[in-house]
C-alpha cells in the first residue's frame, strides 16, 4: 500500500487497529490520534 491509500483511510476513520498493534503502541506511548495527525498530508 502506498502512503497516498493510509491517508485516505485514517481520514475516513477506517482504519482497524488490531490488539497487537494496540498493545505496542501503548508500549511505545502512541495514540491513534499521534498516527493519524503524522498521517495528514503536508500542506504547502
Amino acid at each position: 500500500m502506498n502512503l497516498e491509500i493510509y491517508q485516505k483511510l485514517c481520514a475516513e476513520s477506517k482504519i482497524l487497529w488490531t490488539q497487537h498493534c494496540l498493545q505496542r503502541m501503548q508500549e511505545r506511548d502512541i495514540s491513534r490520534a499521534d498516527v493519524k495527525m503524522e498521517l495528514q498530508p503536508v500542506k504547502s
